[in-house]
């Protein structure tokens, strides 16, 4: 089997996901099984996931009878990774667009750092208008790294199988799930699977690091915030308190389980000024 399999959930992409799709196909690094697995969509995304299949083989394409989730999709294709032999698992979204050296520059560098269990990169935003802001994320990931936000972009992240095997949820009332559960499936955690997923990743003491390259276009309406509903404020905040805790981030980290709330309260039109200048320029 490919040392690289590629997980990547879809739900009412069509207008977006062949660009996705081709963005993995011409990596320079090919040696990958691509997973892509359609959530229950109600447009004509899995047909387009279907034509490429046909075309080429390494894709694998897989369809939810009904929309169950993020971290149900996720879950469902990793679960199908860890039988097969794959060393590495690669995550995208059906939206985004994975820059040609993604993959050989990721896997060189896990290659060459053995120690280092789940790798992301920098990012640049962009939308119908073309590109409006980038982001660094922190090259050393700490137990502080994670206070202000989520220390990985979550579409950027390569993770070794032998890592995500411990962190398999064993108590699963939350889900009626048939696969392994290694994202929280748990309706309390939102939208925050993926923040929850790394800073178990800490606790557990798999390093993180993140790359400086931008290899990814993260696709993002620069006034997304119109969009944002004040519901995924609080349970971002429930994950923080969790994980703070876990990472021995408390009291020094109260302020920032309150933040997203704060943030939730601002008007839009601060918020959107306030976005556009803090993506403005290369973060570090």
């Amino acid at each position: 089997m490919p040392k690289l399999a590629v997980i990547m959930a879809v739900y009412n992409n069509e207008k977006t996901v062949s660009l996705s799709i081709e963005s993995i196909l011409n990596q320079t690094y090919n040696d990958f099984t691509f997973y892509i697995c359609d959530d229950g969509s109600k447009d004509n995304s899995y047909s387009i996931i279907k034509s490429y299949a046909d075309k080429d083989s390494r894709i694998i394409p897989l369809q939810n009878t009904k929309n169950s989730g993020l971290s149900y999709s996720l879950n469902k294709m990793i679960s199908l990774v860890l039988e097969t032999n794959s060393k590495y698992i690669a995550r995208m979204d059906g939206d985004d667009i994975s820059e040609p050296e993604r993959f050989e520059k990721q896997i060189a560098f896990l290659e060459n750092h053995p120690e280092i269990s789940i790798l992301g990169a920098s990012i640049q935003f962009f939308d119908s208008q073309g590109f409006w802001g980038k982001l660094q994320y922190p090259e050393i990931i700490e137990n502080k790294s994670f206070l202000f936000r989520s220390p990985f972009a979550h579409p950027t992240v390569v993770y070794s199988t032998e890592a995500i095997q411990k962190l398999e949820l064993q108590s699963q009332n939350i889900t009626e799930s048939n696969h392994k559960v290694f994202y929280s499936e748990d309706k309390k955690i939102g939208r925050s699977e993926d923040y929850d997923l790394f800073m178990r990743f800490q606790a557990n003491n798999l390093k993180g690091h993140n790359l400086q390259d931008f290899l990814l276009q993260y696709r993002e309406d620069r006034a997304a915030q119109n969009k944002r509903k004040f519901k995924y404020t609080i349970t971002e905040a429930r994950v923080r308190f969790r994980g703070f805790k876990s990472l021995h981030l408390l009291p020094k980290g109260l302020i920032y389980i309150i933040k997203p709330i704060i943030v939730g309260l601002i008007p839009v039109s601060l918020r959107l000024k306030l976005r556009k200048n803090f993506f403005s320029k290369e973060q570090t």
